[in-house]
């Protein structure tokens, strides 16, 4: 997989304390510190953070259409219980943060981070996706359905019970993943690296049986 980029970082940020509902024509925050602050119950909310760093930020049960995060940090953050439809997330990193429950449904994912997170029960469905990481992040019961993947790479996930359907996910090396009760289709799994002590519950995904 090619290296990730990282967010890029321009100028120093200016502290925003006001609300996250902007109702202009463009609503738009950009190279601000934004902590502590709340953003719910939005419905086909559409804004752009650009170049922000959000610190311990809840936003939580709001349906984002078209919104767009740029060059973003989210530390601390909750983001459970969301739908993000036809949004992209390019050059972010998402560090401690919560995504529990949350939909993340013909969006674009280039360039992101998710380290240390909770994304149990997450859905990932018919998204591109292009240089994604995943670093020691809970992805217990999540559903992958149908993403145009071109480089994903997963260090000590959480994937059981998760479910994954017709994902392209080519060369990745999940030897150091939890995959207890992962549901898997046969063209998800080509190629995929394991380790040695996970080919009896691969062997279970595809009917066989081992003596």
């Amino acid at each position: 997989m090619k290296k990730r980029k990282k967010p890029i970082r321009r100028i120093p940020l200016e502290p925003y304390n006001e609300s996250l509902i902007i109702t202009s024509d463009y609503p738009l925050l950009d190279y601000k510190l934004i902590k502590e602050l709340t953003l719910e119950n939005q419905d086909k909310y559409r804004i752009v953070f650009d170049a922000c760093l959000l610190e311990k930020v809840t936003i939580q049960n709001n349906d984002f259409l078209r919104t767009e995060f740029i060059d973003c940090t989210f530390k601390n953050c909750d983001l459970s219980n969301n739908t993000f439809t036809s949004t992209s997330f390019i050059r972010c990193e998402f560090i401690d943060c919560k995504m529990i429950g949350s939909h993340i449904v013909e969006c674009y994912l280039n360039d992101v981070l998710f380290s240390n997170c909770n994304l149990e029960y997450i859905d990932f469905a018919n998204n591109k996706m292009k240089i994604v990481e995943m670093s020691k992040t809970n992805l217990k019961e999540s559903n992958w359905f149908e993403n145009m993947i071109n480089g994903i790479e997963f260090k000590e996930n959480d994937l059981s019970k998760a479910n994954i359907y017709k994902n392209p996910f080519k060369e990745l090396d999940i030897s150091t993943c939890e995959i207890d009760s992962m549901r898997v289709d046969i063209g998800s799994i080509k190629n995929i690296e394991i380790a040695s002590h996970q080919a009896e519950a691969f062997c279970h995904l595809l009917g066989l049986k081992v003596k």
